[in-house]
């Protein structure tokens, strides 16, 4: 049995089909997983699935740590199974999202957390991508999926 799954048992959980289902959408994902994408995944394996299941599924996971939840201002909140802190970039043109390097962040974080007197848990940059919009292939195939376009 998978770990997260056997840690949610041991706190005294039932793993039920739906709790199984999202954990295995996210263990299995590479990224960033917003709940709606955690619930178009699942749904066709679980007809009639709430897509407030999927949202309590995703809470429960994160409060026990077995996810990272990444929360950025005007965004919705993506999930991952990777649940160690770390650091993003987003781009604000297509909401690519990529991990930055602890080493090259963490004098950063030191800093801000020396002068601001907290303890920095994320750090979240938001920029565009070197290539910038319309030669950005993530911002072309954001805007295809928007407009109703596919590339040929």
């Amino acid at each position: 049995m998978d770990h997260a799954l056997e840690t949610l048992r041991h706190l005294g959980y039932r793993l039920t089909p739906q709790r199984r289902a999202v954990w295995e959408v996210v263990a299995a994902s590479s990224g960033h997983l917003s709940a709606d994408e955690v619930f178009r995944a699942v749904e066709p394996r679980l007809p009639g699935i709430d897509l407030s299941t999927v949202y309590r599924c995703l809470e429960l996971f994160w409060r026990h740590g077995l996810v990272a939840k990444t929360d950025m201002p005007g965004r919705t909140a993506t999930f991952e199974a990777d649940a160690q802190p770390h650091h993003h970039a987003v781009c604000t043109d297509c909401g690519t999202v990529r991990h930055l390097d602890d080493a090259a962040v963490e004098p950063f974080v030191a800093t801000v957390s020396r002068e601001a007197d907290v303890k920095v848990n994320q750090i979240v940059a938001f920029g565009t991508c070197s290539q910038g919009p319309p030669d950005c292939p993530q911002w072309r195939e954001a805007h295809a999926s928007r407009t109703g376009q596919r590339r040929g």
